[in-house]
C-alpha cells in the first residue's frame, strides 16, 4: 500500500518559516524544502532569486538518489549535506528527515559554512516537525497537504 507525504497546515507553516529563517539569517537567495519523490514543499526566496521549482525538484531529487546509491557502493548509507559550488552562485542540499531535503541557493553575500550551520540548526529546529510529519504520512510515495487543523469550525 502506497501512503502519502502528509503535511498538516501547522506543519506547512512551520517549514516556511524555517525557509524564510534561513533566507534571512545567511542571506541565501532562496531556501527550498522538497520530498524525496520530486515534489515542491515549500520555499522562499529572495526578489530575483526564483526557480522553477519542478525542474529544481526533480533535478534534486534525482542528484541525491545518485549519490545515495553511490554511497551504497561503499557499504555507506546515504552522503548527507552536499554542496554544489559554482563561479557565481551554490547549493547545499541536505537530507530533512527521511523523507524530505532542504536546498539553499546561495552565492556570494553568504559563505558555505555560514548556510551548512544554519542548516543544521533548522534541522534542529523541526525536528518534531519532521517526526511529526513521518508519523502521519507513512512510508509514501505522494504529498498532499491537510490544512483540517488549520480550518475552523
Amino acid at each position: 500500500m502506497i501512503s502519502h507525504l502528509v503535511v498538516s497546515g501547522e506543519n506547512h507553516a512551520m517549514l516556511t518559516s524555517a525557509c524564510g529563517q534561513l533566507v534571512e539569517s545567511t542571506l541565501a537567495g532562496a531556501a527550498h524544502i522538497i520530498d524525496r519523490n520530486g515534489v515542491g514543499v515549500t520555499h522562499r526566496s529572495r526578489d530575483g532569486y526564483e526557480l522553477d521549482v519542478d525542474i529544481l525538484s526533480s533535478l534534486v531529487s534525482g542528484n541525491v538518489a545518485t549519490a545515495n546509491a553511490l554511497a551504497s557502493l561503499i557499504g555507506e548509507e546515504e552522503f548527507g549535506t552536499q554542496i554544489h559550488q559554482g563561479n557565481s552562485g551554490s547549493f547545499l542540499v541536505t537530507p530533512l528527515g527521511t523523507r524530505l531535503i532542504l536546498i539553499v541557493w546561495f552565492d556570494e553575500h553568504s559563505s558555505s559554512g555560514l548556510v551548512k550551520l544554519a542548516a543544521k540548526q533548522v534541522l534542529d529546529t523541526l525536528s518534531a516537525t519532521l517526526q511529526d510529519i513521518e508519523r502521519m504520512s507513512g512510508s509514501g510515495t505522494s504529498m498532499t497537504v491537510d490544512d483540517s487543523k488549520t480550518r475552523s469550525s
